[in-house]
């Protein structure tokens, strides 16, 4: 069917309900004339849709419940006029949907329960005019993108039930009003680098990840680590959510897929920010650096933030360095009742001199360090060497844990 180049009068232009075949459908450079356009409930069949460079005048635009079929649709360089533009409870299929270099009038623009397919949808420097923009519970599988486009009024975005998106992107994107963004799930982050804002943005409705691949590190596990039975109740152990016993056996660690997330991320943190948001500015830091693993963080600067990230979930869990401080505690007392060279040593000595080195600003602390030492060697003189180096080392990963816990409870009560 090809009507490209058609010229229609002044009058109303009606396909409503009519069912086009399994060719091509082209309507590239129409002139609609001024009246009211429509095609609801239309049938497209399975081969493309074309209305690029079409042009409509100011009537109503209304592709209500229009069934765009299997095939490419593509509105590139499309004018509407400025009536209101309305694609509700539309359908399109697994072909690409592009409406890049469109330009929509006065008019509201409706995309409402909308259902695109897994295709990729390209809004791609469009200039959605004066009216407001609707794209509420939306329906896609695939990427959409609004780079660079031009709104003057409220824009809402927002998925239907489950609907989770592939990705969203609004980079480079002028919005001189409120971005409303709701019930949205996205497998990446939404991208808003360079784009140019002028109302904050509430992002605590919007559940967003990032698509991983598995490494694996290039360290090999020491022998002294023990036989195989060992490891796998280590991996039983590990289970637990509480304490990151996997560090000391697991070799592997996930990655984005896609290096540029890490930054994403970084955009998302500073825009929580703005709306003084700080929890969900944590949540897109932990984000930030977990997508970066194996891109910007590599060798030593990797570890330091891996180790940070299983010990304490990027400042935001108290019990994981809580458990980490109680098992630093029992496996130095085993130390230490393994070095005593007394007999009539226990572990309840073992432990309470664990425990002054454990928390040396603790009022007792001091007592308990000296008690143990008596209890356990006799003197100081007596002390084995290597006990001393597990005291310092000890007290080293003591604070740490502490300075842990303190950041965590920090964080909880930030408001």
């Amino acid at each position: 069917v090809n009507f490209s180049g058609a010229n229609f009068g002044e009058g109303e232009v009606n396909f409503s309900g009519a069912n086009f075949g399994e060719g091509k459908v082209n309507l590239s450079n129409t002139n609609f004339g001024e009246g009211e356009v429509d095609f609801s409930n239309t049938n497209f069949g399975e081969g493309e849709v074309d209305f690029s460079g079409a042009n409509f005048g100011e009537g109503k635009v209304d592709l209500f419940n229009t069934n765009f079929g299997e095939g490419k649709v593509n509105l590139s360089n499309t004018k509407f006029g400025e009536g209101e533009v309305s694609f509700c409870f539309a359908q399109f299929g697994k072909g690409e949907v592009n409406f890049s270099g469109a330009n929509f009038g006065e008019g509201e623009v409706n995309f409402s329960y909308t259902k695109f397919g897994d295709s990729e949808v390209d809004f791609l420097d469009t200039d959605f005019g004066e009216g407001k923009v609707s794209f509420s519970n939306v329906s896609l599988p695939g990427r959409i993108r609004f780079d660079r486009i031009h709104a003057e009024q409220r824009f809402i975005l927002g998925g239907y039930d489950d609907a989770c998106f592939d990705s969203i992107s609004f980079s480079g994107a002028t919005l001189k009003s409120e971005l409303l963004l709701k019930n949205l799930k996205t497998k990446s982050p939404i991208d808003f680098r360079q784009a140019n804002l002028s109302h904050s943005i509430e992002l605590g409705d919007v559940e967003m990840g990032f698509q991983k691949e598995t490494l694996t590190w290039k360290l090999s596990m020491p022998s002294f680590w023990g036989v195989e039975s060992f490891r796998r109740a280590l991996c039983k152990v590990s289970r637990w959510d509480y304490f990151p016993i996997s560090l000391l056996y697991d070799r592997s660690y996930e990655r984005a897929v896609d290096p540029e997330d890490s930054s994403r991320f970084r955009c998302l943190k500073k825009l929580a920010k703005e709306t003084d948001n700080h929890s969900l500015a944590l949540d897109f830091f932990a984000h930030e650096m977990r997508s970066a693993y194996g891109h910007s963080l590599t060798g030593g600067k990797l570890a330091m933030y891996y180790a940070y990230d299983k010990f304490s979930d990027y400042g935001r869990s108290v019990v994981r360095p809580g458990v980490g401080l109680v098992m630093l505690w029992l496996f130095s007392a085993l130390l230490y009742l393994q070095g005593s060279p007394k007999e009539t040593a226990t572990f309840s000595d073992a432990g309470m001199f664990s425990l002054g080195h454990l928390i040396p600003v603790y009022v007792g602390s001091k007592e308990a360090r000296s008690n143990g030492v008596k209890d356990l060697f006799g003197t100081v003189e007596q002390i084995p060497d290597w006990v001393q180096l597990i005291t310092i080392v000890q007290g080293l990963f003591a604070s740490i844990f502490i300075f842990l816990i303190a950041l965590a409870l920090r964080n909880h009560f930030r408001h």
